[in-house]
């Protein structure tokens, strides 16, 4: 049996694919206090992004905010959401443990994040 170059080159290659951390989805909405009391929503962005990886998301001009979160899979199955939220209130960085497909929020005097993690699909 004649073995290639490109054949021994690609086994690295298939292992590496086999053992690559899940890609998640990572949906949020942002909403901030508002002077009536109530928190209006200021975006619903969405990451997709490398479990343990790092990523990040804003907006510019009124109701700017930056996002930045590294979610990363449990053994378990559920999703720990590492974030930075800046927006003109004080910085949030909340660690949120969600179960995959399931919704979960913080809360502080002025800002409200609420995330929702799911597997990415091709």
């Amino acid at each position: 049996m004649k073995t290639t170059i490109l054949q021994l080159l690609a086994i690295p290659a298939i292992i590496a694919t086999a053992h690559a951390a899940p890609v998640l989805d990572i949906t949020t909405v942002i909403s901030e206090k508002q002077a009536d009391g109530a928190f209006h929503v200021l975006s619903r962005p969405s990451i997709i992004v490398e479990s343990g990886k790092s990523a990040s998301i804003g907006k510019t001009g009124p109701g700017h905010f930056r996002l930045s979160i590294k979610p990363t899979l449990l053994d378990n199955g559920s999703v720990l959401i590492k974030s930075v939220l800046k927006t003109d209130q004080p910085v949030m960085r909340p660690d949120i443990t969600v179960a995959m497909g399931k919704q979960a929020s913080i809360r502080t005097d002025a800002l409200q994040l609420t995330v929702t993690a799911s597997l990415a699909t091709k």
